[in-house]
């Protein structure tokens, strides 16, 4: 009897939900032709441009509408049925009814989306209803809360995100701020041809607006040519721009660490060959670094390592830029020169990692002993970027 009443039901609530849609939709189209009727007007003794006739839009069938109507009566005359014929299906703790509850709000909240979206058709007088992935987004959640998961400094976390009704535009809101993709200058400090790997920048890539360390799920580096330079000055770091010269990649960056980024070669280099200092053996003194701020090419600038700290994993040298060239076209140590090789008596001791803001011609460096080492542990990595 009970299976009986729950087909009967439903058949009702889907001829019902035929009929109304049979009924409205001739109803609102005759309603569409009103508002269309003075956009048809000329002005007296004015002839039409030719043209194409245009593709009359469709008018709203509030098929929402109808779907609500119809699961109602479905589902009043299948419960009447069931409180006649089984009511202890129908309790308080029942599952049939929770089911048929959840049930019943979910298809109320699916019609409710069809019928938000034609009223702001109506409302606008406009054939453009809801955007599609709002439309889709609220079909899936019913403007439910909505469980998302997200990974934060290596910890998975999750959180709830309540859709907001907007009440000026007639529709359901949400919305988190991702990072999706970054991208910017920087330096190559060194390849290890026999292991193919590389390693740059001497410090993380960093989100520009939060300044903490982005995760990476991928990286490429591809080559290319410095365009300009904003001067650095006190309290204003200066910036090297840019453009790529091509979409071909010279390798794969697997690793976003502390000390640099690193990963795999995929093209060859060309470039001196050079003996690395062992940490104990940069001292203060002369040194240079090789850095482009123009083109291609990469020249070396003269700087003074002033002082040589290991206590420090991360700033291991405070560097003095002294080549008057390099000052008078960047100010000193600019953004974007991150990476740059340091030599000292001919051995590669270490990377630029960043400027002294209230001095740019002053800025820390770190070991290339410390990016060796992390270096090699590229192989030991898979192709995915790690942070």
């Amino acid at each position: 009897m009970i299976r009986f009443a729950l087909i009967a039901a439903s058949t009702l609530g889907f001829f019902l939900t035929a009929a109304l849609g049979n009924l409205m939709v001739p109803l609102l189209r005759a309603f569409q032709g009103r508002w269309d009727e003075p956009k048809a007007r000329q002005a007296p003794g004015q002839e039409a441009p030719d043209a194409e006739p245009e593709r009359p839009p469709q008018a709203p069938t509030m098929g929402g509408l109808c779907l609500m109507v119809g699961v109602l009566a479905a589902v009043g005359v299948g419960w009447t049925a069931a409180c006649v014929a089984q009511p202890e299906l129908l309790g308080a703790e029942s599952l049939f009814s929770v089911r048929l509850l959840t049930a019943l709000l979910g298809a109320l909240l699916f019609g409710g989306v069809g019928l938000l979206e034609d009223l702001a058709r109506i409302r606008s007088r406009s054939v453009l209803g809801l955007r599609r992935h709002t439309r889709l987004g609220l079909e899936a959640a019913a403007g439910a809360a909505v469980e998302v998961v997200y990974v934060r400094k290596g910890e998975q976390r999750q959180t709830t995100l309540l859709p907001v009704w907007d009440t000026q535009n007639a529709q359901w809101r949400a919305g988190m701020w991702v990072r999706d993709s970054s991208a910017g200058v920087g330096t190559l400090t060194f390849v290890d041809a026999q292991a193919g790997v590389f390693a740059g920048l001497g410090h993380p890539i960093s989100d520009s607006d939060t300044g903490e360390q982005v995760a990476l799920r991928s990286g490429e580096i591809v080559p290319c040519q410095i365009v300009g330079c904003t001067s650095g000055t006190v309290g204003s770091p200066g910036e090297l721009k840019g453009r790529f010269l091509s979409t071909h990649a010279l390798g794969s960056i697997c690793i976003n660490s502390k000390t640099g980024v690193y990963g795999r070669t995929r093209a060859a280099f060309s470039g001196p060959e050079l003996e690395m200092a062992f940490a104990q053996e940069v001292v203060p003194g002369d040194a240079e670094i090789w850095t482009t701020v123009d083109g291609e090419v990469p020249k070396a600038y003269r700087i003074r390592i002033e002082k040589v700290n290991d206590a420090d994993p991360h700033r291991n040298m405070i560097l003095r830029v002294t080549d008057r060239q390099l000052l008078a076209k960047t100010g000193g140590i600019v953004q974007g020169m991150s990476g740059s090789p340091i030599l000292q008596n001919g051995r590669l001791v270490g990377a630029v990692t960043h400027v002294l803001v209230n001095d740019p011609t002053r800025g820390y460096g770190i070991f290339a002993q410390t990016m060796l080492k992390q270096a090699r542990a590229v192989e030991k990595t898979d192709d995915a970027a790690q942070p």
